[in-house]
């Protein structure tokens, strides 16, 4: 009787063995059969355009920390982070750039006398071998209730005007606009040397306490990238 039970045992194990690899087989055909692509979840490649190339320049770095409210929140911080949002929101949208720097350095490529002046030489080139710029920075004043963001454009130049209109038209529905108008500049370093059409975006004020929390906010400054992307796009 036992060997009688033994032999019924073995032949159920044998039944199922064979039945699991019947199964394997099939789920293995069916794995096959399925379209290499439908199996992975890559993002479709993004067509970059060719007519176009923005250069965004993210104020200060390194030892130049910009404006700063003393307690370790420095306006480089602030304009690289914006800088390489805006970077990643243009790329989404096919538009190829350029960064003048995307680490915490700046851009001069000497220290002490006459740094400040080789760094913004090189910003100037820099920009100069896109189709336009975008200079983004922190303001600061002595006066704690001036707040909102300024954006600035050089003097005489149309294409300069446009651009800066279209950022601002882009800022309004997300911050407090300190003019709601662009503001034409001829003493600016990169403005007054840049061959292309470029704005200076001041996205706010450090001395200004509902400022400062704004640019605190992730969230916050990624509407701005996008915001200033969409400008460029425009």
């Amino acid at each position: 009787m036992k060997k009688a039970g033994y032999l019924l045992a073995a032949k159920w194990l044998i039944c199922l063995i064979v039945l699991v690899c019947l199964i394997g087989s099939v789920i293995f055909m069916v794995l096959r059969s399925i379209p290499e692509k439908a199996k992975t979840s890559e993002k479709p490649e993004i067509e970059m355009r060719g007519d176009i190339k923005v250069v965004i320049d993210p104020g200060h770095g390194g030892i130049d920390s910009g404006t700063h409210d003393g307690d370790g929140f420095l306006e480089k911080d602030i304009t690289l982070d914006i800088g390489l949002k805006m970077r990643e929101y243009l790329l989404t949208q096919g538009v190829p750039v350029i960064m003048t720097r995307e680490t915490d350095d700046d851009v001069s490529d000497i220290d002490g006398r006459g740094r400040h002046r080789r760094d913004l030489e090189r910003r100037v080139k820099i920009i100069n071998q896109g189709t336009l710029g975008v200079s983004i920075h922190v303001n600061s004043t002595s006066s704690p209730t001036e707040k909102g963001f300024i954006v600035f454009y050089p003097k005489d130049s149309k294409e300069g005007k446009a651009l800066a209109e279209k950022a601002i038209k882009a800022l309004t529905p997300i911050g407090h606009p300190n003019h709601d108008f662009p503001v034409p500049k001829k003493n600016i370093f990169i403005l007054r040397n840049a061959q292309v059409p470029v704005i200076l975006v001041e996205v706010g004020f450090m001395s200004n306490l509902e400022d400062k929390n704004k640019l605190g906010d992730l969230s916050y400054r990624q509407k701005i990238a996008e915001a200033l992307g969409q400008a460029v796009i425009e």
